[in-house]
């Protein structure tokens, strides 16, 4: 509508039919109207009054009825436009594009999510191991608790994570060996939840959880090898007694295994040994050369015994 307007005050003032220069005031309006069309530089508003802009206000002519206005005009820049005017002699305005590869530009991208979520997988992975570690040592410590109650003011004596070799040369280690005149108790800690289910005849024993289910070794097959690391050790073939502790946070929803235990029943369970199976003598060699074993275990023995149970992993998978 304002334009309107002006066209109109322009058409009907004096001045445009004599060519005559404009007031500060039209030629003002006339400069707006080029600014506010300058993005369609081919449209009929802004060719009409770039047209009159240019004839009729090279020198504006001013009167007193007009009202002051700032002496210096800001023109805001115009938008390039990459169309050639029909009448205009100038040259194109060359535009030039930076080529972009796609594939590369896609790779910028995801190459460095990929290493982010290649180093979140490895963390997951290394705090999954961490926990499950934690919570074998948790359970473990637990056990070797209960035991040493149970040796207070006796004459059992407790050894903690005994590494022996076997028959092959391969370093075995036993969780937790209790020497006693009634037996001599190899015992093996699961720090396992949730339900059990297995039977000492098979294989593999399952665990299930409410999110989710896993199967690991018969511990009781497990245990079997240390007795007879043990057995080979010290030099006895009677009295050598397999025990497998779980924690109270299992419930076995099968029969439980002979030899197999709560942690809650676990010194119960050795207290109902009471024949005697070995003398004070043979106690006395059992025990110097299990602590020599001890003092004898290097870093290095543990070392190789990680490598070897590593290894026998990755043959069995």
């Amino acid at each position: 509508m304002k334009w309107t307007l002006l066209f109109s005050s322009l058409l009907l003032s004096p001045g445009l039919l004599a060519n005559a220069q404009y007031t500060e005031s039209e030629c003002i309006l006339l400069q707006h109207q080029i600014n506010d069309f300058s993005h369609a530089q081919q449209s009929s508003p802004y060719l009409v009054a770039k047209k009159a802009y240019d004839r009729h206000c090279v020198s504006p002519r001013a009167t007193n009825t007009e009202i002051s206005t700032p002496t210096e005009i800001t023109i805001r820049p115009k938008i390039a436009n990459p169309v050639k005017a029909r009448n205009s002699s100038s040259p194109p305005q060359q535009v030039t594009h930076e080529s972009v590869n796609a594939f590369e530009l896609m790779l910028s991208f995801l190459l460095p999510m990929g290493l982010w979520f290649g180093f979140a997988l490895l963390l997951l992975a290394a705090f999954k191991a961490v926990l499950v570690f934690k919570a074998g040592s948790i359970g473990e410590w637990w056990v070797n608790l209960k035991l040493k109650e149970l040796t207070k003011g006796t004459n059992l004596t407790l050894y903690e994570n005994l590494l022996l070799r076997t028959e092959n040369g391969e370093f075995t280690e036993v969780d937790h060996l209790l020497v006693s005149p009634f037996g001599i108790f190899v015992i093996e800690s699961k720090n396992y939840s949730g339900w059990i289910f297995g039977n000492e005849r098979q294989a593999k024993w399952t665990q299930r959880t409410l999110r989710y289910k896993s199967q690991f070794m018969n511990p009781l097959r497990q245990n079997y090898k240390h007795c007879l690391a043990v057995q080979s050790f010290l030099g006895v073939k009677e009295g050598i007694e397999s025990l497998v502790v779980f924690n109270d946070k299992a419930t076995f929803k099968t029969d439980m295994p002979k030899n197999v235990v709560m942690l809650s029943n676990m010194n119960d369970y050795i207290n109902g040994f009471t024949e005697p199976k070995f003398s004070k003598a043979q106690l006395a060699e059992f025990n110097v050369l299990l602590s020599m074993r001890e003092e004898s275990t290097t870093a290095e023995d543990y070392k190789a015994h990680i490598q070897q149970v590593k290894a026998r992993h990755e043959s069995a998978s």
